[in-house]
C-alpha cells in the first residue's frame, strides 16, 4: 500500500498521517470474513456445502452457494486494485509519469512474481489459496496502471464475459454428456494446465476475478475526489446489485432447468461464484463497491469526529489491515496445527467453525496491534517489501 496525501482527512488521528485509512480498514474486515468462510469450508467439508436440512445461517455461510461465500474475497481483490492505483498517484494527487511509472510497474511485477511463487508453494499447505491468483492479478495489473479508464473498463468486461462464455459452453457440453473436467486440472505438469488453472478453473481464476481488481483500480484513481462522487457511485452499485438478483429470480422462475436452454439460462443468471456467470460478477462487485464506499465514509467521519471510540476502532482496524499478509498465512498454519496435527478440534458444524475462527481472529488481532505498536511493520509484510524492493 503506497502512501499518499489526501485532500480530505481520511487518515486515523493517531495513525500514519500520510496513509489513507479506508483501504487498510476494508482489508482487515475482508480478511476476517475470509478466515470465517475458510474455516467453515475446510473444517466441515462436504457437510458445509451440502448440509441436511440447513438452517438459515448454514445457507448464508454455505461456501459454494451462500450469500457470503466469496464476497469477502472479492472485496479483498477490489482493495488490492485500490492499493495498486494509489501506488501510481503522487503526493500532489497527479498520476506519476515517465520513469516513475516504470519504477512502480517493476515493483508491482516483482510483487506479482513473489505472490505467485509463494502462493504456488502455499497450495501444498492450503489448497485453493488466493495468493497465487493475487500474483496473477498483479502481473496483469502492472500493464494497465496508466491505461485509460476505458481500457481498464474493457479489461473488466473481457474478464467477465470470457468467464461467462467459458462456463456456458462448459455447462452445455456437460448437459450433452461430454467430459469437461480437463478445465480444472488437479496437477500442473504442462503449460496448458498452468494457463487453465490461472485463467479458467479452480478457485479464483483471472476470468472473472480480474474484473474485481480492475474495479479497484478505478476506485483508487478516484480516491482524491471520491467524496464528491461517492453518492453517485453508491447509487449505481446498489442499482446494479439489486438488478442482478431481480434478474436471477425472474430467470429462475421462467427456466425450470429441464431443457438445455433452461440450464444455460440459469447458468447465465446465476449469482453463485462457481457458476461464474455475469450476474455473479456484477452482484459481487456491486457489494464490494458499496462496502468500500461505506468504510470510506466511516473513516472520513472518524477522522474528524470527537468520538474517541470511533477513532480508536478505525485506528486499530487500520493497523490490523497492514498486517493481513501475516494473518492470512497464520490462519492456515493455525488451522493445520489445531485440526490436523493436534486434533483438538473436530468437524461438528458451523458453530464450531465460528468459534474456531473467532478464537484465531482474537489472538491475531491482539498480536497485530501489539506488534505494530511496539515493532512496526509485520514480519511477512517487511519481508514482502524487502524482497520486492518497495
Amino acid at each position: 500500500m503506497a502512501t499518499v496525501t489526501s485532500p480530505f482527512p481520511l487518515t486515523t488521528p493517531r495513525g500514519n498521517q500520510s496513509r489513507l485509512a479506508f483501504p487498510d480498514v476494508t482489508r482487515a474486515i475482508a480478511l476476517s470474513g475470509i478466515v470465517i468462510m475458510n474455516y467453515h469450508a475446510y473444517l466441515n467439508g462436504a457437510e458445509s456445502r451440502n448440509p441436511i436440512n440447513p438452517s438459515l445461517w448454514e445457507d448464508i455461510f454455505n461456501p459454494v452457494t451462500g450469500f457470503l461465500t466469496t464476497r469477502f474475497a472479492a472485496l479483498f481483490v477490489v482493495v488490492a486494485g485500490v492499493s495498486v492505483a494509489l501506488m501510481t498517484v503522487s503526493q500532489n494527487n497527479k498520476a506519476t509519469q515517465g520513469s516513475d511509472t516504470n519504477d512502480r510497474r517493476v515493483v508491482i511485477l516483482r510483487r506479482g512474481v513473489l505472490l505467485a511463487f509463494v502462493g504456488g508453494i502455499f497450495e501444498w499447505i492450503w489448497p485453493g489459496s488466493i495468493l497465487y491468483y493475487y500474483g496473477a492479478y498483479f502481473l496483469l495489473g502492472a500493464w494497465i496502471i496508466r491505461a485509460r479508464t476505458s481500457i481498464v473498463i474493457a479489461c473488466a468486461a473481457v474478464s467477465t464475459i470470457a468467464a461467462t462464455a467459458i462456463q456456458t459452453w462448459r455447462v452445455g457440453q456437460e448437459f450433452d454428456g461430454r467430459y469437461t473436467g480437463w478445465l480444472d486440472p488437479s496437477f500442473i505438469d504442462s503449460p496448458r494446465e498452468l494457463l487453465l488453472r490461472t485463467f479458467v478453473g479452480y478457485t479464483h481464476p483471472v476470468f472473472p476475478w480480474f474484473a474485481f481488481f480492475c474495479i479497484g483500480l478505478l476506485i483508487g484513481r478516484l480516491t482524491p475526489h471520491l467524496k464528491s462522487h461517492r453518492r453517485t457511485i453508491f447509487s449505481v452499485a446498489l442499482l446494479c446489485g439489486i438488478s442482478a438478483y431481480v434478474v436471477r429470480e425472474v430467470v429462475y422462475q421462467l427456466a425450470d432447468g429441464s431443457t438445455r436452454s433452461d440450464v444455460l439460462s440459469r447458468t447465465l443468471a446465476s449469482t453463485d461464484p462457481f457458476d461464474r456467470g455475469v450476474l455473479y460478477t456484477v452482484s459481487a462487485a456491486s457489494i464490494a463497491v458499496i462496502v468500500v464506499l461505506l468504510i470510506h465514509s466511516w473513516c472520513e467521519k472518524a477522522s474528524t469526529s470527537m468520538s474517541r471510540t470511533s477513532s480508536v476502532l478505525v485506528d486499530s482496524l487500520q493497523r490490523v489491515g497492514q498486517f493481513t499478509f501475516t494473518i492470512y498465512i497464520g490462519h492456515a498454519l493455525f488451522f493445520n496445527l489445531v485440526v490436523y496435527r493436534l486434533r483438538i478440534v473436530d468437524a461438528t458444524g458451523l458453530d464450531t467453525a465460528l468459534v474456531l475462527s473467532g478464537a484465531f481472529l482474537t489472538v491475531a488481532v491482539v498480536f497485530a496491534l501489539w506488534w505494530t505498536r511496539i515493532i512496526g511493520q509485520g514480519p511477512l509484510e517487511r519481508a514482502y517489501r524487502w524482497l520486492t524492493g518497495s
